[in-house]
């Protein structure tokens, strides 16, 4: 029963993405005159302090995790970095170094903890198990049980994302994380990650990656160019999914807040990625002199790929959808980063 539950969950989740894929690579182009106003927007947004919703949150973990078994807060995330200017999540992880598995009990306590900390209709958003580093549920959680189930089979990271709310009543994705052991990722995982990334034209999902892998002055370097370019756009692409996840009657008056132009979510949702993926796009192929060195003997056919999605014909104003495999795929017939990915060490 619980290996049909979750089959199902998956295949509902396969085919809502099929949908979204869909629906971006069919649409008309995208006004200039609608990313115009979300890039004015950007100035007139009066962002929620990172600094202060960090302590809030470091607060609130240190005050939780006794409800877990061994459990100890882990600051991470994008809140605890100093190159990150705008916050665009939250993350509050729990590590137990000791457990190969998370528990029921203990992710029973997650949940509550979710429930708790993130009240209202809609406001739990996701979940993700996995085990040895694969994944064993990712999507949207429409039933609580098939993410249990998943657990039982012995995980050991368990996430849950909640919609937090802020005094300022600003809402952030939280991550309410259940880590067993060491989970530091590799620099063959990520690398590998990143050329999944580089497949699914998700740049902005590269940025974010490869600053990880870089030395302090050349981390310093890109974050500041992305801050500058795409910090801020990243922020109200996250703002525009959580918007979804609203109740309908709520959803206007939160996106008076991102100042944006007056039009459906779904386009807002469209335009604001696609610019925020041309920058991210850009960005790389701008700064491969500072990222060439951390990406090693991938670097060269990762840049050949990135150079040909930016020289791709494409419609005015849409980025390459996501999940499509345009960049770098096999049937790109120059650069297959399936087989560089095999080949990493």
């Amino acid at each position: 029963l619980a290996q049909a539950r979750f089959f199902l969950s998956n295949l509902a989740a396969m085919a809502a993405q099929t949908a979204f894929a869909r629906r971006v690579a069919t649409q008309l182009p995208v006004q200039g005159s609608l990313v115009e106003g979300i890039v004015e927007a950007l100035e007139r947004i009066a962002y929620p302090n990172k600094e202060k919703l960090w302590q809030q949150v470091q607060g609130l973990a240190r005050k939780c995790q006794h409800q877990f078994h061994g459990y100890k807060f882990v600051p991470g995330g994008g809140l605890s970095s100093p190159y990150i200017q705008y916050v665009s999540d939250a993350d509050m992880i729990f590590n137990n170094s000791a457990a190969q598995a998370v528990s029921l009990e203990d992710f029973d306590a997650l949940y509550r903890l979710v429930l708790q900390l993130c009240p209202g209709e809609g406001a739990l958003l996701s979940a993700k198990v996995s085990r040895d580093s694969e994944d064993l549920f990712d999507a949207q959680v429409e039933n609580i049980g098939v993410v249990r189930d998943c657990v039982a089979t012995g995980a050991d990271v368990v996430s849950l994302t909640g919609r937090f709310t802020l005094q300022s009543q600003w809402c952030v994705p939280m991550d309410f994380t259940l880590q067993c052991g060491n989970k530091k990722m590799s620099k063959t995982t990520r690398i590998s990650r990143i050329i999944t990334n580089v497949e699914e034209g998700n740049y902005a999902k590269v940025a974010q990656r490869v600053r990880a892998l870089l030395d302090k002055g050349a981390k310093g370097v890109f974050s500041e160019k992305w801050n500058k370019t795409g910090g801020a756009l990243r922020f109200v692409v996250k703002q525009l999914d959580l918007v979804q996840s609203l109740p309908k009657y709520q959803q206007s008056g939160y996106l008076s807040y991102l100042c944006v132009p007056a039009a459906p979510l779904e386009d807002l949702q469209a335009a604001a990625e696609s610019e925020m993926q041309q920058r991210a796009l850009v960005l790389l192929r701008e700064t491969r002199h500072l990222l060439a060195p951390a990406l090693g003997q991938s670097a060269q056919r990762i840049f050949a790929a990135l150079d040909e999605a930016a020289g791709e014909p494409r419609m005015a104003g849409v980025a390459a959808p996501l999940g499509t495999g345009r960049a770098g795929s096999k049937q790109d017939g120059n650069f297959d980063l399936q087989s560089l990915r095999e080949a990493l060490p």
